[in-house]
C-alpha cells in the first residue's frame, strides 16, 4: 500500500505560528520537521490517499499564516520509502 505525502519548506519566522496551528486543529497527518543546523523547516503531511490529502491541506491551509509557505510537493510514497 503506497502513501501520498505532501511537503512544503517554511520559513523560520512562521515556524512557531504552523507548530501552533497543527497542536490546535491537525490531526496526526501533518508535523514539522526542522534541521536546526541548516536553519530550514518542512511542513509534511503522510496520507493514504490524495484526495483525502488535498482536502486536509485546504482545511490546514486556511488556518496558517499567508506567507512563508513554499509551494506544496506532492509525491506518492512507494511501501520502501515508509
Amino acid at each position: 500500500m503506497s502513501l501520498i505525502e505532501c511537503r512544503m519548506e517554511i520559513r523560520p519566522e512562521v515556524l512557531a505560528k504552523i507548530e501552533e496551528a497543527l497542536a490546535e486543529h491537525a490531526g496526526p497527518n501533518w508535523s514539522v520537521f526542522e534541521d536546526v543546523l541548516a536553519r530550514r523547516a518542512w511542513l509534511i503531511g503522510i496520507f493514504p490517499a490524495r484526495a483525502e490529502a488535498e482536502q486536509s491541506w485546504r482545511e490546514l491551509r486556511a488556518l496558517l499564516p499567508r506567507r512563508g509557505l513554499g509551494v506544496p510537493q506532492w509525491r506518492e510514497l512507494a511501501d520502501e520509502d515508509w
